[in-house]
């Protein structure tokens, strides 16, 4: 990886974002290693993030289509799970 300054840095990833990793390290280079190493980690987590809610996703619409069939109101402990389809949209415009 290219090595960056810290203005640099601070302008890809925002000044306020930064602010804490600096004020930890005397060391920007540590900063920045710290930094760069959280994101790292938290892509770690994207994919089984995903395949969770994929799965969650799936569920809800089986449940959603038997209490359907079956002519039942849905369950109260669904009910968070109506809003699934809305949320991914709103996610999904947010990301474009």
């Amino acid at each position: 990886m290219n090595k960056m300054n810290r203005k640099t840095f601070e302008k890809v990833f925002s000044e306020k974002r930064l602010e804490k990793y600096f004020r930890r390290y005397n060391d920007d280079d540590k900063a920045m290693l710290h930094y760069q190493s959280n994101i790292e980690l938290s892509e770690c987590f994207y994919q089984p993030i995903a395949w969770n809610m994929e799965i969650l996703k799936q569920m809800h619409s089986e449940i959603f289509t038997v209490m359907t069939w079956m002519n039942k109101d849905i369950p109260l402990w669904i009910a968070p799970f109506d809003r699934f389809e809305q949320a991914c949209e709103t996610v999904e415009k947010r990301c474009k």
